[in-house]
């Protein structure tokens, strides 16, 4: 039961929720109702919560040294709980089942999931030491599900969509600078440059 929880905490399962709600509440708005091909909604889901939790696995694999100076306990790899290489082991099994079944759904969800799913990689690799490219990123990640819900179900995203899109985008660049803050100690370790940072100097 120790190694289940400590999975769900390396996959972010909890992002599932708010990833369902986007995804949902895109399509809902694009269709103008509960969409008919309710496959194709489940198969968008899927991709997103495959994606994410793929990469999620990844990105603590590549933080891990820098997770550990910054004494996050709430890591399952800094706390021993899950093995580096299963972080690893996840990505390899999840990304690329996240990539095929938005391929099912369409061409135009199949290129949404396969760009985001490479800047997503590069980001785990080593984008992120950009903070300030980084946390654009992930303020794209959290916009693009309402976004990739529209698009599986219809062939126009109407302006609703952009706007909840765009208010999404705020809220998760807000909310990495914050983060930003709680890890100026280990980033200034690391060589990373964030915004607070700056500020403070």
């Amino acid at each position: 039961m120790k190694r289940l929880k400590a999975i769900w905490e390396l996959m972010r399962l909890e992002h599932g929720v708010m990833l369902f709600v986007a995804v949902f509440v895109g399509a809902v708005v694009a269709y103008g109702g509960i969409p008919g091909d309710s496959v194709k909604l489940v198969l968008a889901f899927l991709t997103a919560l495959f994606l994410e939790a793929g990469t999620f696995s990844l990105n603590d694999y590549f933080d891990l040294e820098i997770d550990r100076k910054n004494n996050r306990m709430d890591r399952p790899l800094v706390r021993g709980d899950v093995q580096p290489r299963t972080a690893v082991v996840v990505f390899a099994l999840l990304f690329p089942v996240g990539v095929f079944f938005a391929f099912l759904v369409n061409l135009e969800c199949f290129m949404i999931a396969f760009v985001t799913g490479l800047f997503a990689v590069a980001y785990d690799v080593g984008l992120k030491r950009v903070k300030q490219v980084g946390n654009i990123y992930i303020a794209y990640t959290m916009a693009v599900p309402f976004v990739f819900g529209a698009v599986a179900v219809s062939s126009d995203v109407p302006f609703v969509v952009w706007i909840l899109a765009f208010i999404a985008f705020l809220a998760g660049w807000g909310r990495e600078v914050m983060k930003d803050v709680m890890d100026m100690e280990g980033d200034m370790e690391e060589g990373v440059r964030s915004i607070p940072m700056y500020v403070g100097e």
